[in-house]
C-alpha cells in the first residue's frame, strides 16, 4: 500500500490563492457582491473511492475541499454543481492540472468510457509531467 504525504488545509489554501475562481476576493467577487467570496475552504479526507463518490454526490458548496490519497477536488462552482479544480501532490509540492465535473463522470462516465472509479484510478497513476503537460497528453 502506497502512502502519501499529508496535505494540510493551510497548504490547499495558499494553492487556491493562485487559482481566480476559489482565491479570496476572486473571480465571483466582482461578478456578484452577493457572494461571499471569504467563504472558509472546508476539508474533508475520504478513505475510499466509494466515500468520495458519495461526497460528489452528497455535498455541494463552494470551496469544499476533498482530498482522496494524494488528490485534491475544490468544487469553484457557486450555486450548485460540482466543477472540482482538481491538484495532486508530489512530496510537498501541490501540482494543479485540471477542471472536472465531477457528477457528470459519475453519472455518465468519460469521453473515453471511464467510470469513476477507473478515472481517479487513471488520476493516481499521473506523474507529476503530465500533470504539468496535462493539454499535451489529451488527459490520457
Amino acid at each position: 500500500m502506497q502512502e502519501f504525504s499529508p496535505i494540510t488545509k493551510e497548504e490547499i489554501w495558499k494553492k487556491c490563492q493562485e487559482n481566480p475562481f476559489v482565491k479570496a476576493f476572486g473571480y465571483y467577487a466582482n461578478e456578484d457582491p452577493f457572494i461571499e467570496v471569504n467563504y472558509p475552504l472546508s476539508f474533508h479526507v475520504c478513505k475510499t473511492i466509494e466515500e468520495l463518490k458519495q461526497a460528489f454526490m452528497m455535498y455541494d458548496a463552494f470551496r469544499q475541499c476533498f482530498i482522496y490519497k494524494n488528490l485534491i477536488f475544490v468544487n469553484q462552482t457557486v450555486g450548485g454543481g460540482w466543477e472540482a479544480w482538481t491538484l495532486k501532490k508530489f512530496g510537498d509540492e501541490l501540482v494543479a492540472f485540471e477542471s472536472i465535473s465531477m457528477r457528470l463522470i459519475i453519472k455518465e462516465g468519460t469521453h473515453d468510457g471511464l467510470n469513476f472509479e477507473e478515472y481517479i484510478g487513471f488520476l493516481l497513476s499521473v506523474t507529476k509531467e503530465q500533470c504539468e503537460n496535462w493539454l499535451l497528453i489529451g488527459n490520457k
